[in-house]
């Protein structure tokens, strides 16, 4: 195709009527190898297409280039002379399957372009092609977009009149973009276009003001402890294109496109979103979100989010541990500071000395843990730190008996440690009696040993609160209390079943009694 020449301009030509039907003849055979373009496969295979065009609209001179993006495309540029102004509609030009968009350059620029859209049975490959958003987008020599039309919705086999216009009244559109998404379920379906239309002269319309963003919660450099929804509003007269969010991120509009965003309604003119929890680290974060609208005005927006971190002041407490299988007396205060398996910080230590506890019986640990400090958090914050509880083989004790706080020998790990909790507070508050938080059945964290740990004899429990590794955990200012040990936990095998058995008693009563 690159090898034919165009045919001649009318004014070239003589007007006998012969010569005008050969020319048309030439000019449609001409047009049919231009848009009957091929489309080339990313395994390098070519297919023939089966749509045409047969457009008779182009001022003389024009150059118009026609360019499929996506894995596959066809490119063609060709030079015509025509002398009419206007599509005959008996035929449209059909994107390829699978394709993002369909470019048209114009050499010279123009200032308005509009054309008609839509999706008929074979373009859309008898697929379900559902609530296809089309737009029609116009840019200048460099590429930088100057608008884009509100988009039109397609669905099913829609006709082919559904206008889409762009319009620059500097006359510097030198292409238009046709972008569409969502082309059926298997993704197979094919936009068309016809009625191709454009001239110099560009259109006027009355400036409308750039688009807005506001947020409506968090307060900016609001506290949080981890990652919050983000709530705000966008208002854009020419209405939404694009909008790109980022955390921790500049955003320009050379690198936002965001024609792909879900956060707002395409097109809207006025829309609240909401931003689900990102990534942010402790301390500050900038959160920034960017809008560009239909005539490719932009607005920014910046909000910061202070996520807690070590510097906040937050420290949790571990208080103590219960042990039961049902009655248990007050267990005993801790002393001394061991460290915790994890290298997650200390705490202080204690031995059991509770009733007897039996292999194989439901056996309930409660872990009971404070807030010693809330630093610098606003007042109203929910406190509710993960918890774990690691068991092991109680291998005897160290030291002398007499002597300074002898530490227990950890055995091997048992079966499943750590254990993650059953049930969790509601929050942890401030430090508070034991004798309080015995009474409470819902302060502490509450975990049910595996029958495999009551089989062990002798072990030794640590618990703790807010490990760092554990999902959710809060940054805190303090770890050296945040463990609690409990050594020689000892399980006894159950004593023989006790047998109750009914004997028949006479009783006679003493002379003169009566019953």
């Amino acid at each position: 195709m690159g090898s034919e020449t165009a045919p001649l301009a009318a004014g070239n030509r003589k007007n006998s009527p012969k010569r005008i039907n050969d020319e048309e003849s030439e000019m449609k055979r001409y047009l049919l190898k231009l848009i009957c373009y091929t489309t080339v496969l990313t395994f390098a295979a070519a297919l023939s297409c089966a749509a045409q065009e047969s457009f008779e609209a182009y001022p003389a001179g024009t150059r118009l280039t026609t360019q499929l993006s996506g894995a596959r495309f066809a490119d063609y540029a060709e030079v015509f002379a025509p002398t009419r102004v206007h599509t005959s509609g008996s035929k449209a030009v059909r994107g390829c399957a699978g394709c993002t968009e369909i470019r048209i350059n114009f050499t010279p620029t123009v200032g308005t372009v509009s054309l008609d859209t839509g999706m008929d049975a074979e373009a859309c490959n008898n697929d379900q092609c559902f609530n296809t958003a089309v737009r029609l987008q116009a840019f200048d020599s460099a590429g930088t977009l100057i608008m884009s039309s509100e988009p039109v919705s397609l669905s099913g086999f829609a006709d082919i009149n559904h206008g889409l216009q762009v319009h620059d009244a500097a006359q510097r559109i030198a292409s238009v973009a046709v972008r569409f998404t969502n082309l059926g379920m298997s993704g197979l379906g094919r936009v068309t276009f016809d009625n191709l239309f454009f001239t110099v002269s560009g259109g006027s319309a009355t400036p409308l003001p750039a688009p807005g963003i506001r947020f409506t919660d968090p307060a900016d450099n609001a506290l949080v402890l981890t990652s919050p929804w983000i709530h705000g509003h966008i208002t854009a007269p020419a209405g939404v294109l694009g909008m790109c969010v980022a955390a921790n991120t500049i955003l320009t509009p050379s690198i936002c496109g965001g024609e792909t965003q879900g956060w707002v309604p395409e097109g809207t003119h006025s829309a609240g979103f909401s931003l689900a929890p990102m990534v942010l680290r402790p301390g500050i974060n900038t959160i920034n979100v960017l809008v560009r609208d239909n005539l490719a005005q932009t607005a920014t927006a910046v909000l910061h989010v202070q996520v807690a971190s070590s510097a906040t002041g937050i420290d949790f407490a571990a208080g103590n541990l219960l042990v039961t299988q049902g009655v248990q007396k007050v267990p005993p205060s801790g002393s001394g500071n061991v460290g915790l398996v994890d290298g997650g910080g200390g705490g202080p230590r204690a031995t059991y000395d509770g009733v007897k506890l039996a292999r194989d019986a439901k056996t309930v640990v409660r872990f009971f843990a404070n807030a010693a400090s809330t630093g610098s958090l606003p007042a109203g914050v929910t406190l509710r730190p993960p918890a774990l509880l690691f068991g092991f083989v109680d291998s005897g004790s160290a030291g002398t008996p007499g002597g300074p706080p002898r530490g227990e020998r950890l055995g091997a790990a048992l079966p499943g440690s750590p254990l993650s909790p059953d049930a969790l507070p509601a929050a942890l508050v401030a430090p508070a009696a034991l004798s309080f938080d015995l009474l409470n059945e819902n302060a502490g964290y509450q975990f049910t040993l595996p029958a495999s740990w009551t089989e062990a004899g002798v072990i030794v429990l640590q618990a703790e609160i807010n490990p760092q590794s554990a999902s959710g955990a809060i940054p805190e200012a303090n770890r050296s209390n945040n463990g609690f040990e409990l050594e020689q936990v000892r399980f006894d095998a159950p004593h023989d079943p006790i047998r109750v058995y009914a004997i028949a008693l006479t009783y006679t009563g003493a002379p003169g009694a009566s019953l």
